[in-house]
């Protein structure tokens, strides 16, 4: 399956989602609210030979934002999120016995995610739980990392600190800073969902949710990110992020508040 099928199909998959919403969001039960979590993340290389010469090793990191979450019907829902999320990736040398390339990017995430509920019991308990799949739209909004190298070494460096810069210029030749060329900053993945749903007293509703995201967009066209005057070390770019998120959010139904403010203005009205 070719790489421009599947990403010709996740732009269709993304059409009929706004389809569904458009269709149905007028009439449906609306929860909005806030999340925050947990993830470990790591990339993946196209090129399977970079295996060869490289250690890929998962980096923690954290994701906060904001929940919407409609009935489609009775038991499917569709949520959207607009997340602040903090991925890292960490590449070890095979060859380089001292190379350790720490990176963390820094990414605006909109997960639309269509989830389908169950209902469970435990023991006189019930409960929810759901699965849901969907895309996941991202933009790359800067990165910062951490580099040492036998090459940094020889050059009595003992580690160099960098940002990425995603304007790439031949004549720009600062030290701190690795370049990248035809960078890839809007990323378009999938993300796959299960999940337990609470209903405490009182009308809120609180989620907590297991999710993988897989990305579909590699970093760049180019293969190789570029660090001025250092000649043994090149990043691979064309590489893609993955991320396995363990999140809690806090979301309000928001006809139950309607339905209360009315009681509440009739009230007045007496």
């Amino acid at each position: 399956m070719s790489i421009k099928f599947l990403q010709t199909s996740k732009v269709a998959f993304v059409f009929i989602i706004l389809y569904i919403v458009n269709d149905n969001c007028a009439s449906s039960q609306l929860l909005i609210g806030a999340k925050a979590g947990a993830q470990v993340g790591w990339v993946s290389f196209d090129n399977k030979e970079n295996n060869d010469f490289f250690k890929l090793t998962p980096v923690p990191g954290y994701n906060v934002g904001f929940v919407s979450s409609f009935r489609v019907k009775k038991r499917f829902f569709l949520q959207t999120e607009l997340n602040y999320s903090r991925k890292g990736k960490m590449i070890e040398g095979k060859l380089d016995q001292l190379l350790e390339n720490r990176v963390t990017n820094h990414f605006l995430n909109v997960p639309i995610t269509y989830k389908v509920h169950f209902k469970g019991s435990a023991g006189d308990r019930e409960f929810k739980w759901n699965v849901g799949f969907g895309p996941d739209l991202g933009y790359w909004l800067k990165s910062k990392g951490t580099l040492v190298s036998s090459e940094l070494e020889e050059n009595d460096i003992e580690k160099l600190l960098y940002q990425v810069n995603f304007k790439y210029d031949p004549n720009l030749h600062n030290t701190n800073e690795m370049y990248i060329e035809n960078v890839n900053r809007f990323q378009l993945g999938l993300n796959f969902s299960t999940g337990m749903v609470f209903e405490p007293i009182g009308g809120a509703i609180i989620m907590l949710d297991l999710r993988y995201e897989m990305g579909g967009t590699l970093f760049a066209k180019s293969d190789y990110g570029q660090f001025p005057g250092l000649y043994d070390y090149k990043p691979p770019m064309k590489i893609k992020n993955n991320i396995l998120q363990l999140s809690l959010a806090y979301l309000i139904d928001t006809k139950i508040s309607e339905s209360k403010k009315g009681k509440r203005m009739k009230l007045k009205e007496k």
